[in-house]
């Protein structure tokens, strides 16, 4: 009788290691794969990249900017600057960009025309908006010359890539 139980134990340890968890398999082929929060951060820090965005064109980016005192804002798209300020000199300009310049962690977007030179300097860090708070992924420098005047007029302040 004791070599009977023994025999049936060993029958049914070696019959239930045997077995599959066909839902086991089922479930791992299906299911979506965790991503950690660390993860998501660092993924959608690198979507605002400089080295993401092609060198010569902003086909298919957008970045938003801007600062205070005095208050204004920046767009960039389809190869054109838009700037806004309540400054009656330079209340809303828009230009073409003649050359986009990279080097390091800093993009330059140039454009140059007979009344007006325009600079605009991303630098990739983070930059936190003086009045919001709301943190941004670079720091932006405008730099607008009129032929007629002396020095150019700069302003300060943050902005981010935005996808399409």
């Amino acid at each position: 009788m004791k070599f009977r139980t023994i025999l049936l134990v060993a029958f049914l340890s070696i019959s239930l290691l045997s077995c599959k968890d066909t839902n086991k398999e089922t479930r791992k082929e299906t299911s979506e794969p965790i991503t950690p929060a660390e993860t998501r951060s660092t993924m959608e820090y690198n979507e605002n990249r400089l080295d993401s965005i092609p060198k010569n064109t902003t086909s298919g980016h957008d970045f938003k900017g801007g600062g205070d005192e005095p208050f204004w804002s920046i767009e960039i798209s389809d190869k054109k600057i838009h700037f806004q300020s309540p400054d009656i000199n330079y209340k809303s300009i828009t230009a073409v960009i003649n050359t986009i310049d990279t080097s390091g962690n800093t993009i330059t977007f140039n454009s140059e025309n007979e009344g007006e030179t325009i600079k605009v300097a991303l630098l990739e860090q983070e930059c936190k908006d003086r009045m919001s708070g709301k943190k941004n992924s670079h720091k932006v420098e405008v730099l607008i010359k009129r032929k007629s005047e002396k020095d150019p007029r700069t302003y300060d302040g943050c902005g981010s890539f935005v996808n399409k």
